[in-house]
């Protein structure tokens, strides 16, 4: 048996000490030589990584919260994937690193501050789960919290956003920082907030749709976001016809390319749906953007206009 134990600090109120007994050899040796490492007291060390983990309020709410719980339950059946089987385990979404830089650009500092914030952000966290966990098979516990979190995160102005792209978001990934912009602006339009990149948006009873310019776009070069509501069919894995234009190219992404029409020899170039989502790139062509005549109105409702007439045939 083996034991570890502080003794109490007297420069802290209402601290206390903390024995650790039948600790396995392999953490024993593995506590020594990280305390070793940073040169510290080996209980004092071990105090230091309880500081950080246990003792931060983002990871305790997360582990102990009914509410989180419950909320995580609700994101897992809305999105038709199975939480993570082994509950009681202390795998939490998010990672101490992010949660103490959520602390610290939130301003969080107890459980009021993270209940405040999970409840006023219940409305998007569907549409963040369905955004951030696409293809996951399980859902780890605190996924609704982290929603919760990038929500809240994603309605505060310019400067934070990019904080926290540096500190909790950055990837290199192809794409990611457009993805993760797209995603801020989702959330922001669902709170009426203006969308922080250039572009114009179309809706109509069945989508919405976004054309917008990320960052790292020259100009001439859009994205374009089609999302269906719930009052639109479910289109399978049937593919639409892209509509074609004088002085624009629309292209479906890699994941939404489609081929339309009923003859294999005579296929159109197409788009598809995924997760009732639609993703494609939009070009100038031949002639430069401040001149082209086609506008990015014309080119939404186009386009809203082909995926009706297909739903008026399914």
């Amino acid at each position: 048996m083996t034991d570890v134990t502080d003794s109490p600090d007297s420069s802290e109120e209402g601290s206390a000490s903390l024995t650790l007994r039948n600790l396995p050899p392999r953490l024993v040796r593995f506590s020594v030589a990280q305390a070793k490492k940073t040169n510290k007291p080996r209980g004092s060390y071990i105090r230091d990584v309880l500081e950080e983990t246990v003792g931060n309020p983002v990871i305790n709410f997360m582990l102990t919260s009914p509410l989180v719980e419950s909320f995580d339950e609700e994101a897992a059946a809305g999105v038709r994937v199975d939480l993570a089987a082994d509950r009681d385990s202390i795998q939490t979404e998010l990672s101490v690193s992010q949660c103490e830089a959520y602390r610290t650009l939130l301003g969080l500092e107890n459980d009021t501050d993270l209940r405040k914030i999970l409840m006023n952000n219940a409305p998007f966290l569907r549409t963040c789960v369905r955004r951030q966990y696409l293809g996951r098979q399980t859902l780890l516990r605190g996924t609704s919290l982290a929603c919760a979190l990038f929500c809240e995160m994603a309605g505060q102005g310019q400067e934070l956003i990019d904080h926290a792209w540096k500190e909790i978001f950055h990837s290199a990934e192809p794409d990611a920082y457009n993805r993760y912009r797209d995603l801020v602006d989702e959330i922001r339009r669902m709170k009426k907030l203006e969308p922080l990149m250039e572009g114009i948006e179309h809706e109509d009873d069945s989508l919405h749709i976004r054309i917008f310019r990320p960052d790292n776009h020259t100009a001439g070069a859009w994205q374009v976001s089609v999302i269906l509501k719930g009052s639109a069919p479910n289109p399978g894995l049937s593919s639409i016809d892209v509509p074609v234009f004088d002085n624009r190219l629309l292209i479906a992404d890699p994941g939404y390319i489609g081929r339309a029409g009923q003859d294999p020899d005579k296929w159109l170039p197409g788009f598809r749906f995924v997760q009732r989502r639609c993703r494609l790139h939009l070009y100038t062509a031949g002639i430069k953007e401040n001149e082209n005549p086609t506008s990015l109105n014309e080119v939404a409702r186009a386009l809203a206009t082909k995926v009706d007439e297909a739903f008026f045939e399914l």
